[in-house]
């Protein structure tokens, strides 16, 4: 985060919050992170435990603080506790995107981040990270959100993001 400031030469308005032992939310939040249509100066990822902000998180977040306005979880609280929630409230309006589910968690984020009526979207794999690495922030430089599907089927929360919002 400190170096994408550096090079970015700005301090961030917005931060993503994320449990940092597992891919799919991280991943998911990545399209909109990276996405100069949703913030112009693009959200850090910070990765945290479940129960508290790691020292350098929250160190991060005071060096910066001065220009964060809100502060973005994403999963529910048995991934990113609500005391990690209000720990962030310090810095500015907490807003948490989550579902039941990966799936249901990144169709959360394609509905809170992106307009209603939407041209594409970015299909990866909830179950393995190596595709989603790389496709979110490209789904990110090309304005559209990463659904997540299986190896056989869409799960329903992907297939009703599309069938609700796809303008094709």
């Amino acid at each position: 985060a400190q170096e994408m400031d550096t090079i970015r030469g700005s301090d961030p308005t917005a931060v993503v919050v994320v449990y940092g032992y597992h891919f799919a939310d991280a991943s998911a939040m990545a399209s909109p992170a990276t996405n100069p249509r949703v913030n112009s100066r693009f959200m850090p990822i910070l990765l945290t435990q479940t129960a508290s902000l790691s020292s350098t998180v929250t160190d991060y977040l005071s060096s910066v603080n001065a220009t964060v306005a809100n502060a973005h979880i994403v999963g529910g609280p048995a991934v990113v506790s609500a005391d990690v929630a209000t720990a962030l409230a310090a810095y500015g309006t907490v807003t948490r995107h989550s579902g039941a589910n990966r799936y249901a968690t990144a169709q959360q984020i394609a509905t809170d981040f992106y307009s209603a009526d939407i041209n594409n979207v970015a299909l990866a794999t909830g179950l393995y990270f190596p595709d989603v690495l790389t496709g979110g922030p490209m789904a990110g430089a090309m304005n559209m959100p990463v659904l997540y599907t299986n190896d056989s089927t869409f799960p329903t929360p992907t297939s009703d993001y599309i069938d609700t919002n796809s303008t094709w």
